[in-house]
C-alpha cells in the first residue's frame, strides 16, 4: 500500500508539538497488525547490545544499503521491496514534502 494511500482514512495522531503539526498526516498501513519479534539467544543479545554502543556517527549509511543488496537473494529483495535508496535520492522527496517548508 503506497504511503499516501487517499483509501486509507486520516486520523489524527494525538498530541503533536506545534512543529509537527505542519507536516501532512500520512498512513500507509506500514504499522498495522503485530511485528514479529525474533528470538535471539545471549550471545547475539550481547553482540547487539556491544555494538549500540559504538559510535556510528562516522559510517555512511550507503555502506549498509549496498552490503544488503550485494548479500539478499535478488528474487526475495524484489519481493519485499528490499531495495536500497541513497540519502540523496530519499531527500529528493522529503525536501519538497517535508522539510522545504520547515526551513522555510
Amino acid at each position: 500500500m503506497p504511503a499516501a494511500d487517499p483509501s486509507v482514512p486520516a486520523t489524527d495522531p494525538p498530541a503533536l508539538r506545534p512543529w509537527a503539526a505542519a507536516f501532512p498526516y500520512v498512513n500507509g498501513g506500514l504499522f498495522d497488525g503485530p511485528a514479529a519479534v525474533p528470538n535471539i539467544g545471549q550471545a547475539a543479545r550481547s553482540y547487539l547490545l556491544h555494538i549500540g554502543a559504538l559510535d556510528w556517527t562516522q559510517i555512511n549509511p550507503d555502506i549498509f544499503g549496498s552490503m544488503i543488496q550485494a548479500v539478499a537473494d535478488e528474487g526475495e529483495r524484489a519481493s519485499l521491496g528490499m531495495h536500497y535508496t541513497s540519502v540523496p535520492n530519499i531527500r529528493k522527496v522529503l525536501d519538497p514534502l517535508f522539510l522545504d517548508a520547515l526551513r522555510a
